[in-house]
């Protein structure tokens, strides 16, 4: 890419993306003492992917190894080796190239209401909500993979054929001994029922106490629509519960400065296709394929958080704050294998904690405001992760030689190390400008700093040439080198915002 940003690894590589979103909100006093409010929604989305992907699969009978593979287009044979050395009938073997055809689509709707009651207790402001509501999703993903050849230009031309188990004659399979089915017809459904509520009583003018609590209740169901049940299924019914309660305190001695301080939980459990993708022993390739679904753990996050913010002379709004939140049974997407293949997994705990702070107001006709966070995501578990295209991934023993296949390295995550795919340094800001009581322009910007790649878990990646033996001074072949690629971290970016906005009247 640093050569041409237009290039590309293989095509065709399209994805379409559509997406609608309704939201209604309502809210009403009944008086002083007593209102409702409440809001439903409905949101669905849809995406289709049509790729062309190198068969890792057919690796290494590529050209040089066991015979050309081709695709002879005059009598429609599929992928074969030139020569009679018996592999016509195998395009799971010899076909190196994959047309995968992807479809998910995902609706979601929900209902909530809520009463809120503000009255005095023992002469003390109090303020109460009890709210409940439901949400609910439908999924549905669609997968087919067609056989296909890797062309000079890094296009796949197809064959008729499917890797959907079919046996393609001569009694020959297709893989390996065992039949190359990459289909997935998966539907799942999750329902989340709700309850909440919160109380804030004010101690004194200047001190105010809040505790609340929220109880979840979920099920995930599966439904294979290949394989019903039995081994490879992804059929299952998991259910999750939990209560979630949160304590604060928040002090305000002026109109110019408050002080907080609070803690809270969280959780939430785990996707249809999270637990479709599960298996370490069945690898996807996100989100072309998914294999048997192991349960998981739903994720429960503990966070402390406090800081102060305030306004300064002249309408200067101002914010700092700390925070420490300890994710337990964290989920994670583990890379194992080729380039984008992995499982979900529980990942022990994880740690997200580091400093924000913000600026803002206006001069005139113009509004801004600006906020940056510091943000240390780290590994607090110690584990051993799949590793194959991590340069230091261990699987050379200097006084027993080879320990594991050549498929099979790993990588020693320890406590500290960064988690990948979240960036350190975020920076938001904003400006917008009123050029008449009604009409507005602006724009925002927002950046990221680098972060580590998904498969350098240990941040120790180093792109080149490897030695595996130099300490025992073997010289093994296929075990001894490795060239490695990448950085292991993807580069930082930023992106600008342009908007604009005209009230036509008061109430549009």
């Amino acid at each position: 890419m640093n050569r041409d940003y237009s290039s590309v690894y293989t095509y065709p590589d399209n994805t379409k993306n559509d997406s609608d979103f309704l939201n209604l909100q309502l809210s009403h006093a009944f008086n002083d003492k007593w209102a409702f409010a409440g809001n439903t929604y409905y949101r669905k989305y849809n995406t289709k992917t049509f790729n062309g992907d190198i068969d890792d699969s057919s690796l290494p009978e590529v050209p040089g190894q066991r015979g050309e593979s081709t695709y002879n287009m005059t009598n429609g044979n599929r992928c074969h080796v030139s020569g009679t050395d018996g592999f016509e009938s195998e395009p799971g073997g010899k076909c190196n190239g994959l047309i995968n055809r992807t479809e998910t689509d995902q609706t979601n709707y929900g209902l909530f209401g809520q009463l809120e009651f503000a009255d005095t207790i023992a002469g003390k402001p109090n303020k109460a909500i009890l709210g409940a509501g439901a949400d609910l999703s439908r999924s549905k993903f669609d997968q087919t993979a067609q056989f296909g050849v890797l062309t000079a230009d890094r296009g796949i031309t197809a064959t008729p054929y499917f890797a959907d188990g079919s046996d393609y004659g001569d009694g020959i399979i297709n893989l390996d001994g065992e039949t190359d089915d990459r289909r997935v017809q998966l539907k799942g459904t999750t329902t989340t029922w709700s309850i909440y509520g919160t109380d804030t009583l004010s101690l004194t003018d200047t001190l105010h106490a809040t505790v609340s609590g929220r109880y979840n209740k979920t099920e995930i169901k599966n439904s294979d629509q290949l394989t019903p049940s039995g081994d490879g299924s992804l059929s299952g019914t998991h259910r999750y519960n939990r209560f979630n309660p949160a304590v604060g305190l928040a002090f305000t001695p002026s109109k110019a400065i408050n002080a907080y301080v609070g803690y809270n939980e969280g959780s939430r459990a785990p996707s249809p296709i999270e637990l479709g993708c599960a298996d370490p022993e069945n690898d996807c390739r996100l989100p072309n394929s998914m294999a048997g679904d192991p349960h998981l753990k739903q994720v429960v996050t503990k966070t402390w958080e406090g800081g102060l913010r305030g306004t300064a002379l002249g309408g200067l709004r101002w914010n700092v704050g700390l925070f420490n939140a300890e994710n337990q049974d964290d989920i994670l997407f583990v890379a194992n294998g080729a380039t984008g293949q992995g499982y979900f997994k529980n990942f022990g705990e994880t740690r997200r904690r580091g400093f924000e702070g913000g600026l803002g107001g206006e001069f005139g006709a113009l509004s801004w405001g600006a906020n940056y966070t510091l943000l240390d995501a780290t590994f607090q578990t110690n584990d051993t992760l799949p590793g194959n295209n991590n340069s230091p991934a261990s699987d050379y023993d200097v006084t027993a030689g080879p320990t594991v296949d050549i498929d099979g390295k790993s990588i020693q995550v320890h406590s500290g190390d960064r988690v990948p795919l979240v960036p350190r340094h975020i920076f938001k800001a904003f400006a917008s400008y009123r050029i008449t009581p009604r009409f507005n322009i602006g724009a925002d910007v927002f950046g990221v700093s680098s972060s580590y790649a998904r498969g350098n878990e240990n941040n120790e990646h180093q792109p080149g040439v490897v030695d595996y033996n130099a300490a025992a001074g073997a010289n093994r072949a296929g075990w001894t080198t490795g060239t490695y690629l990448g950085k292991g971290k993807s580069a930082g970016y930023s992106i600008l915002n342009l908007k604009a906005t005209f009230e036509a009247t008061p109430q549009w």
